[in-house]
Formats: C-alpha cells, sequence, structure tokens
C-alpha cells in the first residue's frame, strides 16, 4: 500500500501484549525449592519506631532537632528461621502487535497492518529474545535482588516443560542474547507469539531469593496522598474471609521490569538498558533519555506509519517494542 503521508488519527489506542500478573511473596529455606509445601507467605506488618529528626529544616532550631519522630511504618521481612525470599507470577503473551484496540481511520489500519507484516521474525526473535532475558535475569526483584547471594528462577511453560536458570549469572546492565540456549528457547516462544505465529503464550515464574535469615523483603510501597502519611506496603488478601495480608509486588512494577529491554537508547552504554516508554523516562532518576526531538516515540512513529520515511532496524524493534507496552496515541492536532 503506497501512501507518501497519512495524518495520523486523533483516536488511536493499541493493547498491552505483555502482560504480569502481582508478585506474591512467600519465605522458606533454600534447600527446599522444589517442595510446594515448604513455603509460607510473607505477611506485612506495623511497627512503631521513635526515629529522629533527619529532613530539611526553615531554621536552626535546636529544639526541633532534638526531637523525637514518632512514627508508624509496614514493614515486611523473613522469619528468623528462614533465608529465602519466593516470587510468584504469571506473563501472558499475547498476539495482535499489527492490530489497535481502538482507531477511527480504517486507512490508517490499512497502514499500520502492512508496515507491522512486513517486520521479519528475525527482528521479533530479538524482542522476544530481550523480554526472556528481562524475565530470566530475575530484573523483577528490584531491590530485593541487589543483596542476595543466590537467585534461582523458573519459568514454566503450559505444556510441562521448564528453564531453571541461576539470575545472577544474568548481568543487569550489559545484556547478552546470542549463545545462551535458555534465552533462545524462551525468546523464540516470545518471539512466535508477538509475530503472530502462536495465539497466546502463558509462564509461570517462580524466583528464589537467598537472602539470609530474618532479613528484610521489599514489596511494592502504596502511593500516599495525605503529607503526613506513613509508609504503607501492598498487600494482597487470598479471600474476603481472611484477614491475613500477604506482601505483593504491583504487577506495574513487574511489568516495569520486563520491558526494560531499551538497550537502543542514545546513552545506553553508560546506564545499560531502560524501561520501554515514549520519552525514555526514568522517574527515580529524574531523566527523559528520548527526550531528543526524533528519538522520542512519536517521532519516529510518525515517520514510519504517517510519512512513509525508513526507519534503522533499531528504531524500528524500538517503536515496536512500545506497541506491545500499549498506550494511547493519537495525535490531538488530529481534532
Amino acid at each position: 500500500m503506497a501512501n507518501n503521508k497519512i495524518s495520523v488519527p486523533s483516536v488511536l489506542a493499541f493493547e498491552r501484549k505483555i502482560a504480569c500478573s502481582d508478585a506474591v511473596l512467600s519465605q522458606g529455606v533454600f534447600a527446599s525449592i522444589g517442595d510446594v509445601n515448604a513455603w509460607t507467605p510473607i505477611e506485612v506488618q506495623e511497627k512503631s519506631i521513635r526515629g529522629v529528626i533527619s529532613n530539611r529544616l526553615k531554621s536552626n532550631d535546636e529544639k526541633s532537632m532534638s526531637n523525637s519522630n514518632l512514627q508508624k511504618i509496614d514493614y515486611a521481612s523473613l522469619s528468623n528461621m528462614n533465608d529465602t525470599l519466593r516470587l510468584d507470577f504469571t506473563v501472558k503473551v499475547l498476539s495482535g502487535v499489527d492490530k489497535t484496540s481502538a482507531c477511527n481511520s480504517f486507512d490508517f489500519i490499512k497502514v499500520i497492518k502492512e508496515k507491522i507484516q512486513s517486520v521479519s521474525f528475525d527482528e521479533f526473535l530479538e524482542l522476544g529474545k530481550l523480554y526472556a532475558y528481562s524475565i530470566l535475569s530475575a530484573r523483577f526483584l528490584w531491590r530485593n535482588r541487589l543483596c542476595a547471594d543466590k537467585v534461582k528462577t523458573i519459568v514454566k511453560f503450559d505444556n510441562g516443560e521448564f528453564i531453571e536458570v541461576d539470575s545472577l549469572d544474568y548481568p543487569l546492565k550489559d545484556i547478552k542474547t546470542d549463545g545462551n540456549s535458555n534465552v533462545e528457547k524462551l525468546g523464540t516462544k516470545i518471539a512466535e507469539v508477538l509475530a503472530g505465529k502462536s495465539d497466546f503464550l502463558l509462564l509461570t515464574v517462580e524466583c528464589y531469593a537467598q537472602l539470609g535469615k530474618g532479613q528484610e523483603v521489599y514489596p511494592s510501597q502504596e502511593l500516599t496522598q495525605t503529607e503526613k502519611s506513613k509508609k504503607v506496603l501492598y498487600r494482597v488478601i487470598d479471600s474476603p474471609s481472611s484477614n491475613s495480608k500477604h506482601a505483593a509486588i504491583h504487577s506495574q512494577k513487574i511489568g516495569n521490569a520486563v520491558r526494560t529491554i531499551d538497550i537502543w537508547h542514545p546513552e545506553y552504554a553508560e546506564f545499560g538498558p531502560i524501561a520501554v516508554e515514549v520519552y525514555g523516562s526514568v522517574t527515580n532518576i529524574g531523566k527523559a533519555f528520548r527526550s531528543q526531538k526524533g528519538s522520542d516515540f512519536y517521532s519516529l512513529f510518525d515517520n514510519w506509519f504517517a510519512k512513509e520515511k525508513d526507519l534503522s532496524r533499531n528504531e524500528r524493534l524500538y517503536v515496536i517494542a512500545c506497541l506491545i507496552r500499549g498506550g494511547v496515541y493519537g495525535d490531538v492536532k488530529s481534532n
């Protein structure tokens, strides 16, 4: 389909193609990996502490500086009998990268379908292996990974097959996907779905991090709106009749780790991979790695789909990864 130029529609949205569940935190001992009955949930608890004032003060008032800082906070930790954190979650991979979930231009729908279907399987395989590497490296542990002596990740397929790896053998900054049979196997299965060769793939992920007996663990922290709110940790409840508050990590945080595959941004050599975002935003360091016009998603998307300009392989991979991420990408100027 030949188009010299076509307007980006005002209504344009893509559904997420890699969907992660919440991750529930359990505890046990590292030697009990494989024994399903040896693991118990980690519960969020509350503690009252008397700290000291450490925030910036408007004046050098010694009395204010010497006041106690009384507070209640949520915390979660392993028991004194257990040395290992276990995470359980699922990942669903869906096909249909070339399909919009909402679009008010049928001509643009046809352009997207034509462009995506022209992408080679080899390019989808490269993306699949990057997603596979993120999972096998246990990046989703976040802070829990930093202090672990051992990390073992098991990825189970719905046909009974599984992959088991030592995740500390997979560096987080220097990603190498070639020559690794486990990355190749998992990456191929992911790529086959993204390329439309299969409809979907369901992965069950178990991860074990040996931290040390009684050590603190780090679930997600909830956003609180009031100025003096205590630290609140995310928890899930087994059933309406249960009062147990099992520590967990948000599905959004798991998904962010899985899509940390942007190795094509301009400062990869210094900062390593970042999560796939339209402006390359990394909020915890206050930087947008794709803020320069021409490297952001919208510039590349418009060039490829609306202006019929060729993109480099790396640019195409980044744009497709943003479509897999999902989002609302319509052009307000089209209203």
